[in-house]
């Protein structure tokens, strides 16, 4: 009994001398007081040689800004600088030793395994919130990048606190979406007040057309000749006027009409457009080009007017070319379904392209083209509707190309009447 129990003090005292050997080592590697770690395996005994004792090396990792760490291939931590320490509130000797996973947030941790995985050949990057021992979640920025065998780790991780740029954007929407709000608000505003004076302008104007045509007819033979001229002057500005009114009255109703968005057929409709501006001159039709097929998810009157007003300003630049062409078609580029009237008119100076898209701005003469200066604003406001946008491309001389989207850059658009984000 004696000779047992001398075995078993004996091999209690052994077992109390390793783990004091393990504890010293232990505490030793969490205060980078060694250059080495056996790590078991299922493979065996590995070394991994702690690069971070080196003096130098602690020193440039240890003034960083952003958290840094060396890990072994299965994400044990060799290595944290105090930078880790402070965003995740645990002394360095608590992260030591531990896998990194261990203080990313739960729902990540298989998101951040798989970039842990692909370091180890390739360098790679992601966003992971890290759980702070207070139980905090700070967002980050992660960088993986594989170290040479040599170093004895097997990846290297750099974590930068993004907690600041974070609230920058939050901040940054919520002002951005105040700010749509005011503008629609204002907007409204402008298109009530256009609709109500442009409303109010009519009466006068209808008096005055008509007291100077009936000086005309019942006085005219008693006027002189210049004083025909001044009244017949007189008509013609008024015709002109209320045309201005028209088309400011149509301009305030398609910020105000709601939208009716279905499938639409833009082939179909860019024809129907192409015969009612060619009526009177049949021989055009000849002139334009539509792709078949082409079809969108929008609001088909004011894809119609889009149309309508990009082909006739094809039409009247392109009125004085014998080679006239006028191409309507459609093209891809990334996600987004891009439009494009396209012609080899007159074309302008792309320096003046800013102003094609403001209200009474004309980039030619009325000598030269006749015109009220509304129908590229009239796109344009049709087109904002549909959170599109225009934009265009000319030579003068060789033409123009108007290109426009009718929804969101990245937006797909099917048949179904709806729309998804790419």
């Amino acid at each position: 009994m004696s000779l047992d129990r001398e075995r078993t003090q004996e091999g209690l005292d052994e077992l109390r001398g390793r783990l004091d050997q393990a504890e010293e080592a232990l505490r030793a590697i969490r205060h980078g007081e060694v250059d080495a770690l056996v790590v078991w395996t299922s493979e065996g005994d590995r070394v991994f040689t702690l690069q971070g004792a080196d003096f130098a090396y602690r020193m440039i990792i240890e003034s960083m800004s952003e958290g840094a760490a060396s890990l072994s291939a299965e994400g044990i931590v060799l290595y944290a600088n105090r930078r880790l320490a402070e965003m995740v509130a645990t002394p360095v000797e608590e992260i030591v030793a531990n896998p990194l996973e261990r203080f990313v947030a739960a729902d990540e941790r298989e998101a951040f395994e798989r970039l842990l995985e692909r370091a180890a050949s390739e360098a790679g990057h992601g966003e992971v919130r890290l759980r702070a021992a207070d139980g905090r979640l700070i967002p980050t920025r992660v960088s993986l990048n594989p170290l040479p065998a040599s170093s004895g780790a097997a990846v290297c991780v750099i974590a930068t606190d993004i907690t600041e740029l974070r609230r920058a954007e939050n901040e940054l929407r919520a002002f951005a979406a105040e700010l749509e709000t005011r503008v629609q608000d204002r907007t409204a505003e402008l298109e009530a007040f256009t609709f109500s004076v442009s409303h109010d302008l009519r009466a006068p104007l209808r008096a005055i057309d008509g007291f100077s045509r009936l000086l005309l007819d019942e006085h005219g033979e008693q006027l002189p000749a210049e004083a025909r001229e001044h009244l017949a002057r007189v008509r013609a500005n008024t015709v002109h006027m209320q045309r201005l009114i028209d088309e400011l009255l149509k301009l305030s109703r398609i910020g105000r009409r709601e939208l009716e968005i279905r499938p639409v057929d833009v082939s179909a409709l860019a024809a129907r457009a192409a015969e009612e501006l060619c009526a009177e001159r049949p021989e055009r039709r000849r002139d334009i080009q539509i792709e078949p097929g082409m079809a969108a998810t929008a609001d088909e009157e004011l894809v119609a007017t889009v149309l309508r007003n990009l082909l006739d300003n094809a039409l009247k630049f392109t009125s004085k070319r014998t080679d006239a062409r006028i191409e309507i078609g459609t093209r891809r580029e990334e996600d987004t379904q891009v439009f494009f009237v396209r012609d080899n008119g007159a074309g302008f100076e792309m320096a003046r392209a800013g102003d094609l898209f403001r209200p009474f701005v004309r980039l030619h003469t009325e000598a030269e083209y006749a015109g009220l200066g509304v129908g590229l604003a009239t796109v344009k406001r049709a087109l904002d509707r549909h959170g599109g946008r225009i934009w265009a491309k000319s030579v003068p001389g060789q033409g123009a190309t108007f290109s426009f989207t009718l929804a969101p850059d990245g937006a797909r658009e099917d048949t179904s009447g709806s729309r998804h984000l790419a």
